[in-house]
């Protein structure tokens, strides 16, 4: 039998995505955020947006996610998930914003996706490194 582990998620829609956020990793929600677009940034960060004067790398969680679609000038999220894993921080663009909920997350194989109650659960760390990988 695979190990699960009891953890609590925010969950969140981000485009077509239903995501669960582990809250371990989660500092904050933005509502409304203001991004400013940052010329020459990586392709999936949408810009910048101020969280008590410090400058927040703003990325739509959709676009990650759907890495091999092609970006297109979509509406960038109503909600900021700001979130941090050891010294790497962004804000994560959603559509909205859910509950917490608590729930067993069984263990996956290295790159493949876990589900905890019909929701995707956000690799926080990875998608984070990959970010900066993609810089």
């Amino acid at each position: 039998m695979p190990e699960t582990i009891a953890e609590r998620y925010l969950t969140c829609i981000a485009g077509r995505w239903r995501i669960a956020v582990p809250v371990r990793f989660v500092r904050g929600i933005e509502a409304d955020p203001r991004v400013v677009p940052v010329s020459f940034a990586p392709s999936r960060v949408r810009g910048v947006y101020s969280l008590r004067g410090d400058l927040v790398a703003a990325v739509r969680v959709a676009d990650l996610l759907d890495s091999d679609e092609p970006m297109l000038a979509l509406p960038i999220g109503q909600y900021a998930v700001n979130v941090t894993a050891g010294d790497l921080a962004a804000g994560f663009l959603v559509d909205e914003v859910g509950e917490v909920i608590e729930a067993a997350c069984p263990a996956t194989q290295a790159g493949d996706p876990a589900e905890v109650a019909g929701y995707t659960v956000l690799n926080v760390e990875s998608l984070l490194a990959q970010l900066l990988a993609n810089h």
